[in-house]
Formats: structure tokens, sequence, C-alpha cells
């Protein structure tokens, strides 16, 4: 297993599944959550895939309201629609990787070794 765990948070239980099976093929250690209220405070090293829509509410929004949550982690927001000024906002959110949906392994693979800092 590759180090540090990465956490899916996707409301949509059939993309959630989908993350987690595509990263654990991959060799990633793999949490899924439906929700960031989900995603543990303490513990291992790791980084957060973040739906951009959640439940009607922006992933961005979500980094905000749970800062000390995904506090010191790297988010990778992902993105189902135009991504137009999202990059910029995001980047505001301090997170600095966005990817469209679907998403493409070899891009998802990228964004989360950089995440993870994995060689």
């Amino acid at each position: 297993m590759k180090q540090g765990i990465v956490h899916v948070v996707d409301d949509d239980p059939v993309v959630r599944e989908a993350l987690v099976w595509m990263l654990s093929t991959l060799g990633y250690g793999v949490h899924a959550h439906e929700t960031t209220d989900e995603v543990p405070r303490d513990g291992e090293p790791g980084c957060v895939i973040l739906d951009e829509c959640l439940g009607g509410t922006s992933g961005l929004d979500a980094v905000d309201q749970t800062s000390g949550r995904l506090a010191n982690r790297p988010v990778i927001l992902l993105s189902g629609v135009e991504m137009g000024d999202l990059r910029p906002r995001a980047a505001a959110h301090g997170v600095r990787m966005v990817l469209s949906k679907p998403v493409e392994v070899t891009a998802l693979m990228q964004a989360v070794n950089l995440a993870l800092k994995v060689e």
C-alpha cells in the first residue's frame, strides 16, 4: 500500500464507490465518506478527494466550514460542471488541485501522488 490514506468525499454512492475501487486497485489506502463531517479530524496523514457539489452545497464551502477537519491535508476538488472560474476560486480556498469528472485514471493518480508526495 502506498503511504497515506485517501479520503473520498462524494454524496453520490456510485461515484464514491467507483473512486474507492479505482484508488484501491492502484494501491492506495482509501476511506469513503458521504460528507466532510465523516472525515476524521486526526489520524494518519493523507489527502481528501472532495466533490465540488455536495448535496446542494459547494465543496469549496465545505472546505471553509470544516477547515479544522481538513486542516493540514491536501484537497483535490472534483467537478462535474463547467470549470469556468472554479480554479481561481479553489486556489483562494487553499485547494490547488481541481480535476474534471469523469476523471481519468492517470490524472487522478498523478494528483494523489502529488498530494501524498509519493515518488
